[in-house]
């Protein structure tokens, strides 16, 4: 050991041995008054709110209209809310607009942001409400803010795929589905759309894979967590399992399972605002914020 550090780890050690020896257990509890009075608010953000929001749980669309519509209620000087259309299943898009009344906000450089363009990634949701529930709080408060609104304005979408997020949340899925807008589609080509989906057969809220066992099968349980996961053979190994795959029976009796599902569209490549410009709503999110002849960069 360095020469060095033997002396200061003595010392640690000495320094320390006079607390172990006087620990020991008590009977004694911390008081159990209200925690609040002795809560201290977090950088930035100001004790007294006028929204109280829960920001440790997941809303559907509604949940979230309902959080711009207390903000835009509390906040009338600050905000704009309004629809810029509606989805293929007819929820509305809605924007918040954020903003002092300080110049003209058709000429102040703006901000878009939206979230869970991808259904089943629902955190973008809240995280968007989020800043337009702290910027409508911070303003007059923190400077930075108050000087941001003054200067630019928010165009704030917390979902443009309401669809896809209400579907994930209230209904049983795989891993993929629900990702992208939802438009009914005739995979089959039987002249009817959607009509032979995966289920739920075990009603256990997850769409999850089919086995049956088979001697020659080429798929056995793993190891470590044999009751979830499934691993392949090796080449001169025989398995236990065949693959099914996803969990659904054959609605239409075409011989086929889940040949039809939903219709999701595929997301195509795109400059900007980034989703499947094939839905309507979509269309319009981009057109309201790039409008022809607006000089404003987004």
């Amino acid at each position: 050991m360095n020469r060095l550090l033997k002396p200061i780890l003595l010392a640690t050690a000495c320094c320390a041995l006079p607390f172990v020896a006087l620990a020991q257990i008590s009977d004694r509890k911390p008081d159990d008054s209200d925690p609040a009075k002795h809560s201290y608010p977090a950088l930035g953000i100001g004790a007294k709110r006028k929204v109280d929001v829960e920001w440790n749980r997941f809303y559907d669309h509604a949940g979230l209209g309902a959080i711009l519509a207390r903000l835009h209620k509390e906040f009338p000087e600050l905000t704009r809310l309004y629809s810029i259309g509606k989805s293929v299943e007819g929820r509305d898009i809605w924007c918040l607009e954020v903003t002092s009344r300080k110049g003209d906000a058709k000429r102040k450089p703006g901000m878009y942001i939206d979230g869970n363009i991808h259904g089943n990634e629902v955190q973008g949701g809240e995280a968007v409400a989020y800043t337009a529930w702290y910027l409508c709080h911070q303003y007059g408060n923190l400077e930075k803010v108050t000087e941001l609104l003054d200067r630019c304005v928010f165009y704030l979408f917390p979902t443009i795929n309401p669809d896809g997020r209400d579907h994930w949340l209230k209904e049983a899925h795989s891993a993929h589905s629900s990702r992208s807008g939802v438009k009914p589609l005739d995979n089959d080509r039987d002249g009817v759309a959607d009509e032979d989906d995966a289920e739920d057969l075990d009603n256990d809220g997850a769409i999850t894979q089919m086995r049956i066992k088979d001697p020659n099968g080429r798929w056995k349980p793993h190891p470590q967590y044999p009751e979830q996961l499934m691993i392949q053979v090796g080449p001169e190994e025989r398995g236990e399992y065949t693959l099914l795959g996803q969990e659904g029976i054959d609605n239409d009796g075409d011989g086929q399972v889940n040949e039809d599902g939903r219709g999701w569209l595929r997301h195509e490549p795109q400059l900007g605002l980034g989703l499947a410009t094939r839905l309507p709503a979509v269309r319009r999110a981009r057109v309201s914020v790039l409008a022809p002849g607006d000089s404003r960069h987004f």
